[in-house]
């Protein structure tokens, strides 16, 4: 798990500041050029250096 904004820049620990990221995601968010947000809790918006954005949403849970 990583905080989509880091805790030491006052993110809270809370499902909407929370997302499972790989090691080579959570390296990415930290890098200067890109930008990680998320507008509802399983919902992240990438921006890349070139401004350009991608979203990706978690896999609905399957209902039993």
């Amino acid at each position: 798990m990583g905080h989509t904004t880091p805790h030491h820049l006052g993110g809270p620990t809370s499902a909407g500041n929370l997302a499972a990221l790989c090691r080579r995601h959570h390296r990415l968010k930290q890098h200067p050029a890109w930008s990680l947000t998320q507008p509802s809790p399983g919902t992240l918006v990438w921006r890349t250096p070139h401004n350009r954005t991608h979203t990706t949403t978690r896999d609905p849970y399957p209902s039993q």
